[in-house]
């Protein structure tokens, strides 16, 4: 009985700790204001309505994530 609830504590202790470093391991998306700007190609391909060509080069360019890369060209691409 004794030796169960060890292993049990245990185990929820090792899954907890795993949790912790697979939330760490993701880096936290930049501000808009932090990330590099965006080249003139990439301006025009969101300009022109090519917003996933150019969420693409911005990324190859820059290697933001996703999520920064989507943030910076729904910036470019909206009229001011």
């Amino acid at each position: 009985m004794r030796f169960d609830l060890v292993v049990g504590i245990a185990s929820v202790v090792v899954f907890i700790c795993v949790l912790a470093a697979i939330r760490t391991s993701f880096p936290k998306p930049r501000s808009p204001e932090n990330l590099p700007h965006a080249s003139d190609e990439v301006i025009a391909l969101a300009k022109s309505g090519k917003k996933v060509a150019a969420i693409k080069l911005y990324r190859k360019h820059t290697k933001a994530t996703l999520l920064e890369a989507s943030t910076v060209i729904d910036k470019v691409s909206s009229p001011l």
